[in-house]
């Protein structure tokens, strides 16, 4: 159920023997969307000889499409889809407007020009990764709270700020597949000495390095 999506909307360009390729990369959740951003980037670029996109939607990627726009078949569009399929990137649309500068890129030229495009775009922007996980509430006696934090700070989870009353609490977010495991764990750690309460399965956002 983990994808890796942008964190907001991006454009780049790069000129490549004299045409100009505008790229934009758009959040999206649905067609619908889709199609409303390729509605602006048409009426924006109207002047524009070509605008191909692709897009892919879906946290197991279900939905994908790609438009070569007048381009030769698959020299524009499925450059655009490869290049997001090989960064996982989903929840997303690319579109890439030519303005021809006159000097003809050949079939193999358009599919380095498109590809390029796209890939620019995806290493320009700030990529996050949607982890699914369950938040987890922990409490347990000021005695344990040493070892817990320490075993907590090596996991790497994210966690709220502790609580402090008559006992510490925490809450703690574990990946889905790490849940049980994580559970078993702070009861043999503590000898059963600690409550644990799952609430709520909710996306966290990892941010990943360039």
């Amino acid at each position: 159920m983990n994808y890796i999506t942008i964190n907001d909307n991006f454009e780049n360009s790069i000129e490549i023997k004299k045409s100009n390729f505008i790229t934009h990369l758009f959040s999206v959740t649905s067609v619908d969307e889709v199609n409303v951003y390729l509605e602006e980037i048409r009426k924006e670029h109207y002047k524009a000889n070509h605008n191909c996109y692709a897009y892919i939607i879906g946290t197991n990627m279900e939905i994908k499409k790609s438009s070569d726009d007048g381009e030769p078949s698959m020299t524009a569009g499925r450059p655009i889809l490869n290049a997001m399929e090989k960064n996982d990137l989903t929840n997303a649309l690319i579109v890439v407007t030519r303005y021809f500068g006159g000097i003809k890129l050949g079939a193999s030229g358009l599919i380095r020009a498109y590809s390029s495009s796209a890939g620019e775009v995806i290493k320009c922007a700030e990529l996050v990764k949607k982890v699914y996980t369950t938040k987890i509430k922990i409490s347990y006696d000021y005695s344990l709270h040493g070892k817990i934090e320490t075993f907590l700070r090596s996991l790497g989870y994210k966690l709220d700020n502790a609580e402090f009353t008559d006992k510490v609490e925490y809450k703690v977010y574990v990946p889905i597949e790490d849940k049980e495991k994580f559970k078993e764990d702070l009861i043999a750690l503590t000898n059963a000495k600690i409550n644990i309460n799952e609430e709520d399965n909710i996306y966290i956002d990892e941010y990943l390095d360039k």
